[in-house]
């Protein structure tokens, strides 16, 4: 099986990393000065969530177990669709 780089999920080689995480951490630097206090949210939420909101037509992808047990299978969880 030949692998390669998937459409839409963005591979950098260590030195573009390096660029966008300097960039990175200047910006949290900045808004730290003004008082902001760093966040970081959850990708998956409940699907009962996601679609509660309003319309429907949104992109949600499902998560789901590929060999999950009996009964264990899939929770109701979803991707973050604004990510």
């Amino acid at each position: 099986m030949k692998t390669g780089p998937l459409s839409g999920f963005p591979e950098w080689l260590p030195e573009q990393r390096i660029v966008e995480q300097a960039l990175l951490d200047t910006l949290r630097r900045q808004f730290e000065l003004f008082g902001f206090a760093p966040i970081e949210t959850r990708a998956v939420e409940p699907l009962e969530v996601l679609t509660q909101k309003g319309a429907t037509d949104k992109e949600i992808y499902v998560l789901s177990r590929l060999h999950a047990d009996e009964g264990e299978g899939d929770k109701g969880l979803g991707l973050h669709f604004d990510l």
